[in-house]
This record gives C-alpha cells, structure tokens and sequence, in this order.
C-alpha cells in the first residue's frame, strides 16, 4: 500500500508562514509536492485557497476542483486540510494514488500521456 506524504508546499504570492493583507477575503495559489512516504521524490499538484466572499467576487472560478475554501486563511489549516487529505488517498501504486489526489488537487500530469 502507498502512503502518500507531503513532502512541501509553496505560493507564488505568499511565503509560507505569512498570511495575506485580508485572511478572511483571499485567493491563494498553493504547489504542493507529495511523494509515497518511502520515497525521497514526489508530484507536484497545484490548487488555490480561497475565501467564500473572495470566490463571490472573483469571474475566474467555477466547479470547484482544485479549490479548498476556508473562511480564514492560516497555512496550519492549508496543511491540516492536505494531510486529511492524503489520509484518504492511499492506494496499491503510487499511480493510483496521484489520480485519488487529482480528483481534489491539479496534478502536473493530468492528461499526459507517454508517447
């Protein structure tokens, strides 16, 4: 069985440990690395954190992959949301795994296919 792991995280906008102007009114892009527990290496996945009266303002969002919505944000939450995630998302291969994570998450392989 493949444990999945959160191996670190990151923001373009945001360093880790700070919080934005407004915690309560934020869209904050995240990439995440998360590998097997096993396993020094790991995927990428992507996705944004965001407020409800943020999302009410915002015309770049639909649906809801790839978006966690707190009221508030704090990066103990951010990280507390990711870890009961990957609690879920073991599996038989690590394949497996990243496609559990993916129906949530943005993997940076969605789609890819060998050729």
């Amino acid at each position: 069985m493949i444990l999945p792991k959160l191996l670190s995280y990151s923001s373009t906008d945001l360093d880790v440990g700070a919080l934005p102007p407004n915690p309560q009114h934020c869209l904050v892009p995240v990439m995440v690395t998360i590998g097997s527990a096993c396993s020094a290496g790991g995927d990428n996945f992507s996705f944004v954190v965001a407020t409800p009266s943020a999302l009410a303002e915002s015309s770049a969002f639909g649906w809801g992959r790839g978006i966690l919505i707190v009221e508030s944000f704090t990066w103990e939450d951010v990280e507390r949301s990711l870890n009961r995630l990957l609690a879920h998302a073991a599996r038989d291969t690590w394949e497996e795994v990243a496609q559990a994570l993916n129906k949530e998450l943005l993997w940076e392989f969605d789609g890819y296919q060998p050729g």
